[in-house]
């Protein structure tokens, strides 16, 4: 089979090593019968060319001895033999040996240069990069050969593929600088030392599927809409290694568009030759053979933990039901080992068994429910990491254990499942249990840290429940603004925040407060660093819409058509309710692409996070005082908010204007709109018809005055 060129490996990238071994010649070498030598290396090269370790002590004899002559036929003969078993990788190594040993061997130098011209026969830039690194002079030996392959990978026109941001295209290769320049697929642009590049950035050939993303991008969206599966072998079929999700989805950016991503991995996913590894962040990985796949999985399986086997028999059940039935009989075995040290987990893998279909066939030696008439029932349900099985837990404990409501006390305390909480709440409160409710929920508002899952659960279920509302009042709200200054809180601080959204709890405690009360609020409000900006606003606009006399610097109010009111509120919605939430989940996604200090896209997602706030602080700020111009309450008596008229030259000459004052989100002065806070528009207010007014330093009279068409 005919080898070809292999862009990962290179040409010459990856130096040959030879370990210095006593040739089995050695003799002949000692002796200096190199005759016998040379007919001794002509039979090899019939039997085994690629042997090329077997060959190099005679060459370097050869070349010692300065017989040129001699060593350039046998070369010759050599590199003739390989060609014809279309050895190319061997040729390559052979031509690399000879140039590190026989600099001025014309006869490597002139091959590995027609090899080099043949794999990158599409770089714009080769013959400048040749002149440059002088590669035709004598002196040039194999690493200016090296350096040149390495600027060839990154010449212009060039894919490369960087973990930490994505694909870019190489914009121009400066040999001179020592640098490349590359766009990235975001617009944004980089410059890197060529040493820089050829560690951060891994050079693709245009057939490879992250090349493909810049290349022929069209062509992916169409496989990645007709047949999923085919576009992650492709994509697999090109890194040729195992992925994380978020990585993956890195790949396939713009191949997928974002809003489509769940729907489409959904299906995506259930492609049997997909292997999704075990844990908390599995990785992905591909097999062509589907039997081959089950194969690998069984022994990954029988490798990983417990808890882990759990998992992949979750995931893979459906592939294979003698699989799932293997993997279901093994897990039943360690369910019998965990009974006395982990029930939980064995009452996770006994409720799993007996709700896969594919393992109808496999018997536990437990029943599930036996586990919860222990008398530590709570405690197993709580150690359940699964949450549909723990929801279970918490159901079949209801319906068997008459002590229930105690069991759901003890989850409450200690639970961080809000799904759960709503269902135990309820279930206690449907059953008269309130005195059980009322106890734990005095309990979590007196000591928040006691389980602030609960807490943060609680306080968004109070303006839902009358029970709850009388909770919502200053004490709350003194609490909630220390919480947001603890550190212990700080992964519940999204939560949190929510609180003051219009409607939430913070809006109902605000209505329960009398005047000194709101005004401590305000002061208060304004030193908790971990409320955005807008929120903070929020609050004071709430507690001066209560008690206007708090409000000692009165915003002033900002006239404006209502079209233009209409898009500024539409400007802020989605920046409340889209945009800021989206960057959210940015910040929190690229937070797990590593060491924050050298992480470019989490903290442009920071900056953005900042940008986006402040404009909705502004907007938020704008609109307070922002008010719709009423056509009919536009005083047309003389030039005012809302009028549209018209100014004759006062000496004859010229002509007309016809003139519109607005607000300045509706400003426009090459349509001659005005915004009245501008300083040609102040000089007119007021002035009535006939009345002589000054505009661009000539005199006017004022010759109509109209409501101005909306």
């Amino acid at each position: 089979m005919r080898e070809t060129y292999n862009w990962e490996t290179g040409l010459l990238l990856n130096p040959p090593a030879f370990p210095k071994i006593a040739a089995e010649y050695q003799p002949l070498l000692d002796s200096g019968d190199f005759s016998k030598l040379e007919d001794l290396l002509m039979e090899r090269f019939d039997a085994a060319p690629q042997d090329i370790a077997f060959y190099l002590p005679a060459y370097r004899a050869f070349i010692r001895k300065q017989d040129t002559n001699r060593v350039s036929a046998l070369l010759g003969l050599h590199v003739e033999s390989l060609k014809v078993r279309h050895a190319l990788t061997s040729e390559i190594i052979l031509l690399q040996a000879m140039l590190g040993l026989w600099r001025d061997c014309e006869y490597a130098r002139d091959l590995l240069l027609d090899h080099l011209k043949n794999m990158y026969a599409d770089s714009p830039n080769f013959e400048r990069c040749a002149q440059h690194l002088r590669i035709l002079d004598k002196a040039a030996g194999i690493e200016k050969f090296r350096q040149l392959e390495i600027w060839l990978r990154y010449d212009e026109g060039r894919v490369v593929y960087m973990p930490s941001k994505g694909v870019a295209r190489i914009r121009e290769a400066n040999l001179k600088l020592g640098v490349v320049r590359m766009v990235l697929k975001n617009g944004e642009q980089m410059s890197l030392r060529i040493d820089e590049a050829e560690r951060l950035a891994q050079s693709l050939a245009n057939s490879h599927f992250l090349a493909r993303t810049v290349i022929d991008m069209d062509a992916l969206k169409r496989i990645a809409l007709d047949d999923p599966g085919e576009l992650l072998r492709l994509l697999f079929a090109s890194i040729r290694r195992e992925v994380a999700l978020s990585e993956l989805r890195e790949m396939l950016s713009g191949v997928v568009p974002d809003p489509q991503w769940s729907t489409w991995w959904a299906h995506a996913r259930k492609d049997s030759r997909l292997i999704v590894g075990s844990g908390t962040k599995p990785k992905l990985n591909w097999n062509d053979s589907i039997s081959e796949g089950s194969a690998g999985l069984l022994t990954a399986f029988l490798k990983a933990s417990t808890r882990d086997k759990l998992e992949m028999l979750k995931k893979h059940a459906a592939r294979s039901e003698t699989m799932a039935s293997e993997m279901a009989r093994a897990l039943s075995g360690e369910a019998s080992g965990a009974l006395q040290s982990d029930p939980s987990l064995a009452f996770e893998i006994a409720l799993t068994v007996a709700s896969l279909p594919q393992c109808k066939g496999v018997a536990m030696p437990f029943a599930s429910g036996d586990l919860l008439s222990r008398t530590n029932a709570g405690a197993i349900i709580a150690g359940i990491k699964d949450r549909p099985a723990r929801r279970m837990a918490v159901q079949i404990v209801a319906r068997s254990r008459e002590d229930w409501p105690l069991i759901y006390c003890s989850l409450l305390k200690t639970g961080n499942d809000t799904s759960l909480f709503k269902l135990m709440y309820e279930s206690l409160h449907d059953a008269g249990r309130d005195d059980i409710l009322v106890a734990e929920v005095e309990r979590v508002f007196a000591d928040p840290s006691g389980n602030p899952f609960l807490y943060v659960w609680l306080c968004r279920e109070i303006p839902n429940r009358p029970e709850l509302l009388m909770r919502a009042n200053r004490d709350f709200l003194r609490s909630l603004l220390e919480l947001l200054d603890n550190s212990v809180f700080r992964r519940h601080y999204p939560a949190l925040r929510g609180l003051f959204d219009p409607g939430g709890a913070v809006d109902r405690a605000i209505e329960t407060l009398d005047a000194p009360a709101g005004r401590s609020l305000l002061e208060a409000v304004s030193r908790v660093r971990e409320l955005e900006d807008y929120r903070k606003e929020g609050v004071r606009q709430k507690i001066f819409s209560s008690f206007p006399e708090l409000h000692e610097n009165k915003q002033e109010l900002l006239f404006v058509t209502r079209e233009s009111l209409d898009k500024k509120r539409i400007e802020f919605e989605k920046l409340v309710k889209e945009d800021i939430p989206r960057n959210a989940r940015e910040i929190q996604r690229t937070r797990e692409y590593g060491d924050l200090r050298e992480n470019f896209e989490y903290h442009e997602a920071r900056r953005q996070q900042e940008l986006l706030s402040s404009r909705a602080k502004t907007l938020h700020d704008e609109l307070i005082a922002a008010r719709a111009i009423e056509p009919r309450t536009v005083d047309t008596s003389k030039i005012s908010i809302g009028t549209r008229f018209c100014l004759r030259p006062e000496a004859g000459a010229g002509e007309s204007v016809t003139l519109t004052i607005l607000g300045p989100w509706d400003s426009d002065p090459a349509n001659n709109i005005l915004s009245y806070t501008s300083a040609a528009a102040e000089a007119l207010l007021n002035a009535v018809k006939g009345s002589t007014v000054t505009f661009n330093g000539a005199s006017h009279v004022v010759d109509a005055i109209d409501i101005w068409a909306s």
